[in-house]
């Protein structure tokens, strides 16, 4: 079982444009032993355009050896470990952030895209569907605990049903 602490790397440009790409996570698992479910990428989409909620940041969960995080800073897209690596153990010592502190980091961000009801009507303010307005249909969390709405979007000669996240749409 992996630790319940994430360590911290920073993505250099092309890190960030293929997270933006949703490339990322599979192209450091692809070239390491950390699978796609270890690293998070904090970052939402909002309709083509993602938006990073820690801009130039990934995290790994933590409980690897210490070489298999440094390892990444010879691929293009890691620049740098922000983890300290005690010289006496030779494991990480600081720089992690534990699991509890990550998902309050991600409750703050849905709590900024504030939370509505089944039933409720909002405008749709990112996104391919911008400037519409919703009923909201149903809700649910994605696995790194952001809220998303499915919205019902009626037209004169045709309903649509499409999903947003909690930060592209307003009450």
């Amino acid at each position: 079982m992996r630790d319940k602490a994430w360590v911290i790397l920073e993505m250099t440009q092309k890190g960030e444009d293929e997270a933006r790409a949703g490339r990322l996570r599979s192209l450091i698992s692809q070239r390491s032993n950390f699978p796609e479910c270890d690293i998070y990428i904090p970052m939402i989409r909002t309709g083509k355009d993602p938006i990073f909620l820690l801009e130039g940041y990934l995290f790994i969960r933590g409980g690897y050896p210490t070489h298999d995080y440094v390892q990444l800073k010879r691929t293009p897209w890691v620049g740098g470990l922000m983890a300290k690596i005690d010289a006496r153990t030779g494991l990480i010592s600081s720089g992690v952030v534990s699991d509890r502190h990550l998902k309050e980091m991600i409750k703050k961000a849905d709590n900024l895209g504030g939370k509505f009801q089944i039933g409720d009507v909002v405008d749709i303010k990112a996104g391919d569907m911008m400037g519409f307005k919703g009923e909201i249909i149903d809700w649910w969390m994605n696995s790194e605990g952001l809220r998303f709405y499915t919205l019902l979007i009626k037209m004169r000669s045709v309903e649509i049903i499409v999903s947003v996240d909690c930060l592209s749409i307003e009450g």
